[in-house]
């Protein structure tokens, strides 16, 4: 009906925009429009089993004269009930258009159109008609928030699956385009996790409604319900794996009652992990469920995307005595991925990293001293790389790792040309330092490796290092090799008359990494490693960087190998000047995995100074961990007596044994006769007044950067900066988008084609390299694209 028609009839009206607010409203309420408000004419329509939640309504409204319809579709999500305040919110979304070609759904059907990804344009134009036909085929997807996953979603529809659930791993904040892309490319069935940050308490995570696409009532509830739990709620692995449990169940019953089959498509091993967890345990109310979806072949299969899920994937078949349930295509160890991603990942990580540092007015790159955990891994390597350009130097560049060698991958120069030379690795030698070796810096520009070494500061400090009374046996020394021979002979003389030592053994570095030179004194020995020009100095672990200024800690691993013990290294070295001291933990990889444990330490000073009714079992056992390591901030005339007690099972006659060893200590502490069932918590008590003395924070929370952790240890100042809140910073960072497209085009497009062939073609249980199931021809289009995409420019 008219908007004149709909006011006359309605009077009194304050305006026609009032009175659609109205109609709308009266619509959602009761799925009618109420008798005050005259419905004639007016066309609205409610989805069914909605419950009035949502649908659509049609107006008209006269504007400058002319009459012009619009469309009003409105959803409600999230809805809630505060039964203490007696109070309920919820999401109004409202999508409002005059036109069907400037509708929201047909904007973002041509925005998911127009993202340029030729190699997965070119792949599926060019599929076997028979392998495109997959009809009765659900997929069940978890990954990446971004506009190639978009596409890629809407490639998998095309394909003919059936998307039964698109769960977006939460790293970070999208804007409302992405939402609607993904929403509308996952046919309406993308979920997403927040997380929710707190000054004092762990991150939590829970259900984002908002962002999530429309669900019924008794779904919406049902996800409520599951992360009212604290154990899944505060935990990010456990709250992944419960949502994709929910809908590993879900689509399963749903394959059933189609006859339909299930395929799982995945980053990072969420989905397999549960399914084997469930299949071997019996009392899992859905055992029964998941056995006879894999015993039946009801689950095709999964696709892998990373390294971290394919190593899941391996744990979980060893775990059931080497036997697997269903087959695994991976991809995440596929050239492509390790040679062309990893430039792409590290470039991200760097861009975002240095835009959240630059929001903090913090140095960049450029001033810091950076180790690279994982520094010689596919990404890793990439990293060391990056920032040596970024340096024009390998002086404040380190790598931790326990490989000795960085990965490398060649590529065919005569068939991929371009690729070949913007691709290639830099080749940066390694050195592996050792407990008993001394590592010295001689600075030289990474651009200028064609000079020959300072022959006078190799000298001066080969000398400085014979004439110390060292602990260490080696000196290892950086861009002081090649010498010419001349030059050699020159040194070796002008120590011999310094020092007394003598050259006595000189053997090569491997891979022309530089030279060792054996040298006597007498009965004394010591040795030179003479290093070639930007050799990378490589530690086992990161304590000794840390206890030696490196202010910067990218983690590429997805293990946590970055321990509590760590950040105690950073909390024990002296501050530089009176200035506050820093340290900025950054992960390159999935999930936190790779800060965890330095996360739970910060966690608990934070519990612990905030003065919460903390179970004493709780601390203890808390405790027993830092006594274990001898961390700084318990040491103490006390630490060794402590560190024995708590060290064993805290027993009655534990703590009898103690009193009788310790009586003065266990006075202090409040061990009297005849209070034993008090003990344990006056030890509790006492441990945690001790720590509260030497360890003051604060959390500092900025969502478009991480956490800052402002820490006072032992009367020094330092800071804690979480990137992220130790997710992968290139999702996370504000105004960055991630890995760009040109980077994941062919990886994302290879995990398309491995679900089509393990569709087309079924494997038997196993975990499989994604590479030996492609045919020459697919490889060949992929790596031909990218050395298109290399070439230089041709000008006419």
């Amino acid at each position: 009906m008219s908007l004149a028609n709909y006011r006359s009839q309605n009077q009194p009206t304050d305006s026609a925009e009032e009175a659609i607010i109205n109609a709308l409203f009266s619509v959602i309420r009761s799925g009618q429009i109420a008798d005050r408000i005259a419905a004639s004419g007016l066309n609205y329509q409610v989805e069914p089993g909605a419950h009035w939640r949502s649908g659509t309504m049609r107006v008209e409204k006269a504007i400058d004269g002319y009459r012009r319809s619009f469309s009003i579709k409105w959803q409600i999500k999230g809805a809630f009930y505060h039964a203490p305040t007696r109070t309920a919110s919820a999401y109004l979304f409202l999508y409002i258009h005059t036109d069907e070609a400037l509708s929201t759904r047909n904007q973002t059907r041509q925005m998911i159109a127009n993202i340029a990804m030729p190699v997965q344009q070119f792949i599926f134009d060019r599929l076997p008609r028979q392998e495109i036909d997959l009809p009765r085929m659900r997929a069940l997807v978890i990954h990446h928030r971004s506009h190639e996953v978009a596409r890629t979603l809407q490639t998998i529809q095309n394909l003919g699956y059936r998307i039964d659930s698109f769960i977006g791993i939460p790293y970070g904040d999208v804007g409302w385009d992405y939402i609607t892309m993904l929403d509308h490319a996952s046919d309406h069935h993308y979920l997403s996790l927040k997380t929710i940050t707190h000054p004092t308490e762990p991150n939590q995570y829970q259900i984002d409604f908002r962002q999530s696409s429309f669900l019924d009532v008794e779904t919406e509830q049902a996800i409520a319900t599951l992360y009212e739990d604290p154990a899944i709620a505060g935990d990010y692995l456990t709250a992944m794996q419960a949502l994709a449990e929910y809908r590993l169940v879900c689509a399963l019953r749903a394959c059933r009652e189609h006859g339909e089959r299930l395929i799982v498509y995945e980053d990072g091993g969420y989905v397999v992990a549960r399914i084997y967890d469930i299949y071997r345990d019996p009392g899992h109310p859905s055992h029964s469920l998941i056995k006879a979806a894999i015993d039946d072949g009801l689950i095709v299969g999964a696709v892998e995307v990373t390294v971290a899920g394919e190593r899941k994937n391996q744990q979980v078949i060893e775990e059931n005595d080497g036997r697997a349930l269903l087959p695994v295509l991976s991809s995440a160890r596929s050239d492509i991925k390790a040679v062309y991603e990893a430039v792409g990942v590290a470039e991200a990580v760097i861009h975002a990293a240095a835009s959240s540092f630059g929001r903090l007015g913090l140095p960049t790159f450029q001033a810091r001293r950076v180790a690279v955990i994982g520094g010689n891994g596919a990404i890793g390597a990439r990293l060391v790389e990056q920032f040596t350009l970024i340096h024009n130097s390998t002086a404040n560049v380190f790598a931790v790792d326990i490989s000795e060698r960085p990965f490398a991958l060649e590529i065919d120069r005569e068939s991929l040309p371009h690729a070949a030379a913007r691709l290639r690795y830099h080749r940066l030698p390694r050195y592996v330092v050792a407990e008993g070796s001394l590592p010295v810096i001689l600075d030289r520009p990474y651009s200028d490796q064609g000079s020959l070494p300072d022959r006078i500061g190799v000298a001066q400090a080969i000398r400085a290092f014979l004439a110390g009374q060292s602990r260490y046996q080696e000196l290892a020394l950086t861009n002081s090799y090649p010498l010419p021979a001349a030059d050699l002979k020159w040194l070796w003389q002008t120590v011999a008359q310094q020092s007394g030592y003598r050259l006595a053994e000189a053997t090569a570095l491997p891979e022309g990494g530089g030279q060792r030179f054996l040298l006597h004194n007498g009965d004394q020995s010591r040795a030179v490693a003479m290093l070639a020009a930007s050799t990378v100095l490589t530690f086992k672990d990161a304590s000794r960087p840390i206890r030696n200024g490196v202010n910067t800690i990218v983690g590429s691993t997805g293990y946590p190998i970055f321990s509590a013990r760590n950040l105690d290294d950073f909390f024990m070295r002296p501050n530089p000047s009176s200035q506050t001291d820093e340290l900025t933990l950054i992960s390159a990889s999935s999930k936190d995995y790779e800060f965890r444990r330095a996360i739970d330490l910060l966690d608990m000073f934070l519990k612990l100074q905030t003065r919460l009714a903390l179970p004493a079992d709780l601390r203890l056992g808390w405790f027993a961990g830092l006594y274990r390591d001898a961390m700084s901030f318990v040491q103490g005339q006390d630490f060794a007596a402590l560190q024995r007690l708590i060290a064993a099972p805290l027993s009655d006659q534990a703590f009898r044994s103690f009193v009788e060893a310790e009586p003065a200590l266990a006075a202090v502490i409040g061990l009297a006769e005849g209070s034993e069932a008090c003990w344990r918590d006056r030890l509790a008590d006492y441990i945690t007044g001790k720590i509260r003395q030497r360890v003051n924070i604060r959390k500092a929370i900025r969502p478009d950067i991480g956490s800052i952790y402002h820490v006072t240890v032992n009367g020094q100042a330092k800071r804690v900066v979480l990137l992220a809140d130790g997710l992968v910073v290139n999702f996370f960072a504000r105004h960055e988008k991630g890995v760009k497209t040109e980077f994941i085009d062919p990886i994302v497009t290879m995990q398309v084609l491995s679900l089509v062939k393990l569709t087309a073609a079924p494997l038997a249980p196993g975990l499989y390299k994604m590479d030996a199931h492609l045919r020459p021809e697919d490889l060949a289009t992929f790596w031909s694209v990218i050395n298109d995409s290399c070439s230089p420019l041709a000008i006419a």
